[in-house]
C-alpha cells in the first residue's frame, strides 16, 4: 500500500539507532512489506489489544500491549483505545479492498473524548489523527505518518 512504502522509504535514514531499535524496525519493515490481504472493517471487532511504536529521528519507541475496542455501529465501525496514556478513537472507512482508513482524534489520560475535526467543521486540528489499517498475514497494522519522517504504528491483536 501507499502508506507500506511511504514508511518504508521515509525510514530508510534512520541509521543512529541501537540494534533493539533497529530490530523492531526491521521487523516493521518486513511485516508492512508482506502480502497485502483483503481486509474490512468488521474483520477488526475481535481486536481487543493495541500497542504503539512510535518511530523518530531519536529512537524507536516500542510500547506494551494496551486494552482497546472495536465496535459496530449504525454509523458504522469505530476504534476507541481504552487504556495507556495516549489514546486514539475515531472511525474506520473502506479505502480499498486490501486498506481501510482511520480518522479520528487523540486524547491522554483522562481528556475528554475528541472526534476529527473534519467530522464537525471545527478549525482545531491538533488532536487529530489519520492513518491506513493494513492486514499482513495474521498481523493487523496502523499507520500513522507525522512529520519529518516520523510514524506510529498500531499493532493489534
Amino acid at each position: 500500500s501507499d502508506a507500506a512504502n511511504l514508511f518504508i522509504q521515509n525510514t530508510a535514514s534512520l541509521d543512529e539507532l541501537s540494534n533493539k531499535e533497529k530490530a523492531v524496525l526491521k521487523r516493521l519493515k518486513d511485516l508492512v512489506s508482506g502480502n497485502p490481504a483483503k481486509l474490512v472493517p468488521k474483520n477488526l471487532l475481535k481486536l481487543k489489544k493495541v500497542r504503539s511504536i512510535q518511530i523518530t529521528k531519536h529512537g524507536v519507541f516500542n510500547y506494551p500491549y494496551f486494552n482497546c475496542w472495536f465496535k459496530q455501529t449504525d454509523e458504522g465501525v469505530i476504534f476507541k483505545k481504552t487504556s495507556g496514556s495516549q489514546r486514539k478513537n475515531g472511525s474506520i472507512f473502506q479505502d480499498k479492498d486490501t486498506t481501510l482508513v482511520f480518522l479520528g482524534a487523540w486524547s491522554v489520560n483522562d481528556d475528554a473524548t475528541l472526534t476529527y475535526s473534519g467530522f464537525k467543521g471545527l478549525n482545531d486540528t491538533s488532536r487529530d489523527s489519520a492513518g491506513l489499517i493494513i492486514k499482513r498475514g495474521n498481523s493487523f497494522l496502523s499507520i500513522f505518518p507525522k512529520k519529518e519522517n516520523t510514524f506510529e504504528i498500531y499493532e493489534f491483536k
